[in-house]
């Protein structure tokens, strides 16, 4: 009833996605012609049949969001290549009956692809991978979490291919390895964002190699790569000069050493996560204080050793913060809340779980001087 009489529509985003049905796209098809973006993942009556009447009507098409709509196949890419071929952005994340026929005839007619989420298309290989690099040479983004048969082959047919990459994740991909990281350090010299947190086999090797290459990193997750140690912060704060962002949670064999030689190199820091990085101590804090004046959010969580003082070393290096999180920091008292709420005027956010040595004092000093708190 809605498209009806709005028949000039360019943008559809439904938050009841959950009630649409093949007929509701069929729909969208006859009466939105003008369509250039639609975003209605986790339609879970959604087939083919309502994908080639949408695709039928809605041509000029440039951003798909199907992601979650468990009910699609192959069939519903070959509809999409064959009709919308400006299309510039497709996230089909969770689709899980999606394989590499599907991403191969998608490839061959949307070439002007830019941005492709993949995320946990389990059946995709590293034949994806190739389709890709082949078909879609202007993709500047794309992300591959949890796609686990991916391997060093497939990235280096990607970056062969897609050489304008600015952001890659590839996350949870389990079978990555050092030569991955190379070929995209080799081949993507324009790249801006890594994820590549939870990855078993990369190794400092590995990190040296990307950095080399891709020295225009702003943003870097190495989360939970258990095998990376000081020496990839190292090598980050000598390339990355331009860097704002990085989260090394639960790299467990980080130490103070490497945190001070991050941020010798890196003064532009505005996001640091190091939550649950269990050798860093009280002195990571205070080098954080003296030398990332520009940030605004800091995870600490899970630091059980740190103390009151080295708060104070970091709300007087860092009066900028918008979101804190030091949740289960449990030597922590309301002294910190007191120094939070003196030097971190800005702040919005605060994550303080399981601070069992805080009271209605330290929350009152924080609210005090702390007014933008949401």
């Amino acid at each position: 009833i809605l498209i009806q009489g709005c028949s000039h529509l360019r943008s559809i985003h439904s938050a009841l996605s959950a009630l649409l049905t093949d007929a509701s796209f069929a729909g969208i098809g006859e009466r939105c012609m003008e369509l250039t973006s639609i975003d209605v993942g986790r339609v879970q009556q959604l087939t083919v049949v309502g994908i080639t009447s949408l695709t039928e009507g809605c041509k000029h098409l440039q951003i798909i969001n199907l992601g979650c709509c468990f009910q699609l196949t192959d069939a519903s890419l070959e509809s999409i290549a064959a009709r919308c071929r400006t299309l510039t952005s497709i996230d089909i994340h969770g689709d899980i009956h999606m394989t590499d026929a599907g991403i191969a005839s998608l490839t061959q007619g949307c070439s002007h692809l830019k941005s492709m989420s993949l995320e946990y298309l389990l059946r995709l290989t590293d034949a994806s991978l190739a389709s890709i690099g082949e078909g879609c040479k202007e993709l500047t983004s794309i992300d591959m979490t949890g796609i686990r048969n991916m391997s060093a082959i497939g990235i280096a047919s990607l970056t062969l291919g897609c050489s304008h990459l600015k952001s890659i994740c590839i996350r949870e991909c389990v079978y990555m390895d050092d030569p991955s990281l190379a070929s995209i350090g080799e081949r993507c010299k324009e790249l801006t964002s890594m994820n590549m947190s939870r990855i078993w086999y990369i190794t400092d090797v590995g990190v040296a190699s990307l950095v080399q290459g891709c020295s225009l990193l702003k943003s870097i997750c190495m989360g939970e790569s258990s095998q990376l140690t000081d020496e990839s912060l190292a090598v980050i704060g000598s390339k990355c000069r331009e860097l704002t962002s990085i989260d090394v949670s639960g790299m467990r064999n980080m130490t103070a050493v490497g945190i001070a030689s991050l941020t010798q190199g890196c003064r532009h820091l505005q996001l640091i996560c190091i939550r649950s990085c269990f050798l860093l101590t009280d002195t990571s804090l205070a080098v954080i204080g003296q030398r990332c004046k520009e940030l605004t959010s800091i995870d600490i969580t899970y630091m059980g050793d740190l103390a009151d003082a080295r708060i104070a070393s970091l709300t007087q290096g860092c009066s900028r913060p918008q979101s804190i999180d030091f949740g289960y920091c449990l030597r922590l008292t309301d002294a910190s809340l007191a120094l939070i709420g003196e030097g971190c005027k800005e702040l919005t956010s605060i994550d303080m779980r399981c601070m069992m040595q805080m009271t209605d004092i330290g929350i009152a000093s924080l609210a005090q001087g702390c007014s933008r708190l949401q």
